[in-house]
């Protein structure tokens, strides 16, 4: 992914998040190598949309966890 792939960085944050909450639930630990790219992904995905938007990485993350979950209530 060499284009500003969001999408890519997305798919590869939302696969590792819904493994790790699989091996949570079957009382395992999540593997050393899916923590690292989970947060290499996750620190690609949000420098993407940070520079994008011109926004501050921190709020990036802020922005994507409060509309992932107010999309999760309703």
């Amino acid at each position: 992914m060499l284009k500003c792939e969001c999408a890519g960085w997305m798919q590869i944050v939302k696969t590792l998040y819904l493994k790790k909450r699989k091996r949570l639930a079957e009382g395992k630990k999540n593997t050393a190598k899916d923590d690292f790219y989970f947060n290499k992904a996750e620190d690609l995905l949000y420098g993407e949309l940070a520079a994008a938007l011109e926004v501050d990485k921190d709020g990036i993350k802020d922005m994507v966890m409060s509309r992932v979950f107010s999309d999760v209530t309703n």
